[in-house]
């Protein structure tokens, strides 16, 4: 399948999310980034360029860390892994579910120094706040720049008075 083009604040956006995971990996972080699924998938595979990005299947659990937690205590995930969770596919219900869990258990983050990469839409990201407020504060970057389009609201320039 083919990438979705990047726009050039695009790549500088991405460059910047791989040197502040570069620089964090070894600790642990979270980071969010807002983009449609294609996007996402595109992000994902340029990372994958540098990172080993390990994909993380919710389908039969919401319960993001502890899931993660046992697969690096079994040796499937490394401690230089970069887990990436796309909530795009996610019901509404199943995304407020993942929020809570990584509300509750943020803390592994931190303890078992796991790189979260959690892909969301606008609207996911809106959610964040309202059903994981701790977690929120917690992050490590949250990556907006202009992967969704947004529409701008241009006002009309002051004329100069003389």
């Amino acid at each position: 399948m083919p990438g979705v083009y990047l726009s050039p604040a695009n790549r500088l956006a991405l460059q910047s999310l791989r040197d502040v995971i570069s620089l964090n990996l070894s600790y642990g972080g979270i980071y969010i980034v807002v983009a449609d699924p294609n996007t996402a998938e595109t992000i994902s595979e340029e990372l994958r360029k540098q990172f080993s990005v390990y994909g993380l299947d919710l389908s039969a659990s919401t319960d993001a860390l502890t899931l993660i937690s046992e697969m690096r205590g079994n040796g499937k995930l490394k401690t230089d892994d970069l887990v990436a969770i796309k909530s795009h596919s996610l019901s509404q219900e199943d995304l407020i579910r993942l929020l809570n869990s990584l509300n509750v258990r943020r803390e592994l983050i931190a303890e078992k120094k796991i790189s979260l990469l959690l892909f969301v839409d606008n609207e996911g990201l809106s959610s964040i706040p309202l059903h994981a407020k701790d977690f929120w504060s917690f992050r490590t970057e949250v990556n907006r720049n202009s992967y969704i389009k947004r529409q701008k609201k241009y006002k009309k320039p002051l004329k100069r008075q003389n």
